[in-house]
């Protein structure tokens, strides 16, 4: 290959971690395929016999599995011998037995809504090859882990991981395994620290990047983000004012002649009313575009003043000239207010 001084090499563990790493990654499938399995069980006992979950908590519990093997529907579950209830608490190492088993009776006894027969006995099938399947993966998940925690003790850096509060066995065989034995594999303890797991699934796509300023809902916003914390984005600059002042406004148009009644009175009733004072668009102001035949004038609201409402100038090309102002009756601050 050309490009061999690019790749990466590959750690020089022992055949002991890799022997760790293979038992360490079969023993979480196992849990994790219990979890499926409790799940399961979990959804098909809420569809016919609700007071089952009612009743036991942890449905990988011994107890919880017997009894359900025993009575795995609520016609039996009623019929339950108190004497067999006290017997499988006894058998899982429980405490107060006989409030327990009381407890047990009175929920499994009480009036419930029943599906019919054939649906029930279909759901009791299931439910029983359900308890069989998770009986023997913890049957597995234990003796699994006695082997996971063998191959773990006999490694020299065995009572150094252990060493560590909150870490037994079978949580130091995984790190152990993951993160290997290889002295040389880690030349700056950085990488170490930053060393993601190994992914079952690829790893989902990044987000594009935003060109908007971060705003303080987003800025501040305590939800994790796949790639850490984003920074806030640097300050932008103001835009600057694109609209002129009402200094360099365009005078007002000569009022017409006396021949039409029409263009006289709108004329005049133009000329009694103040022509409004034109600003400059305020940072922020909401505006809204009103669109005549020949000209335009944007009405922006400012949300910092309560009522306050800026006229700004803004003239589209008139082809016709003022002679259809004049005709019409139209002069400059009539139709703009």
């Amino acid at each position: 290959r050309l490009d061999h001084a690019h790749h990466r090499q590959v750690a020089g563990d022992s055949p002991a971690v890799e022997a760790v790493k293979l038992l360490a990654r079969a023993h979480q499938n196992l849990i994790w395929d219990r979890t499926r399995q409790v799940l399961r069980l979990r959804a098909t006992l809420r569809e016919f016999f609700p007071a089952a979950l009612q009743t036991f908590d942890d449905l990988t519990a011994s107890d919880a599995l017997e009894l359900l093997d025993r009575a795995p529907d609520p016609d039996r579950a009623a019929h339950l011998p108190r004497l067999t209830i006290v017997a499988a608490l006894r058998r899982a190492g429980r405490r107060n037995l006989d409030a327990r088993a009381d407890a047990i009776l009175q929920t499994l006894r009480r009036d419930q809504l029943r599906q019919p027969a054939p649906v029930q006995h279909a759901y009791a099938a299931i439910v029983s090859s359900q308890v069989q399947l998770i009986n023997i993966l913890n049957i597995e998940i234990d003796e699994l882990g006695q082997v996971v925690a063998d191959h773990f003790g006999r490694h020299q850096d065995a009572e150094r991981y252990l060493s560590l509060p909150g870490l037994g066995p079978v949580l130091s065989a995984r790190i152990l395994g993951e993160f290997g034995d290889d002295p040389h594999h880690y030349t700056d303890p950085k990488p170490a620290a930053t060393t993601p797991a190994p992914h079952r699934s690829p790893a989902p796509p990044a987000p594009a990047a935003s060109s908007s300023p971060a705003t303080p809902a987003t800025a501040a916003s305590p939800t994790r983000s796949i790639n850490g914390p984003s920074a806030p984005c640097a300050a932008h600059p103001a835009p600057a004012p694109t609209t002129t002042p009402s200094a360099n406004a365009a005078p007002a148009t000569k009022p017409p002649s006396g021949s039409s009644a029409t263009a006289s009175s709108a004329s005049s009733t133009a000329a009694s009313k103040p022509a409004p004072t034109t600003t400059n668009t305020p940072p922020g102001a909401i505006c809204s575009r009103l669109l005549d035949n020949n000209r335009t004038s944007d009405f922006c609201r400012d949300p910092g003043l309560s009522g306050t409402v800026h006229r700004v100038n803004a003239r589209m090309p008139r082809p016709n000239g003022r002679g259809i102002d004049r005709l019409l009756g139209r002069e400059t601050g009539f139709y703009d207010q």
